[in-house]
């Protein structure tokens, strides 16, 4: 997780995006993967 923060970051500097850009698109990723965990989407047996 570390590492793709740190691409993201880069991303944002080639970009010239400001960080609440990049922090509302991550915002976003994470609402995804949460919306699905809470409808039963679960494909593995990390959780």
């Amino acid at each position: 997780m570390h590492g793709n923060a740190q691409q993201y970051a880069k991303y944002a500097s080639e970009l010239q995006c400001p960080p609440a850009f990049i922090a509302l698109m991550l915002r976003d990723i994470a609402d995804t993967f949460e919306e699905n965990a809470i409808k039963g989407d679960k494909g593995c047996d990390c959780c």
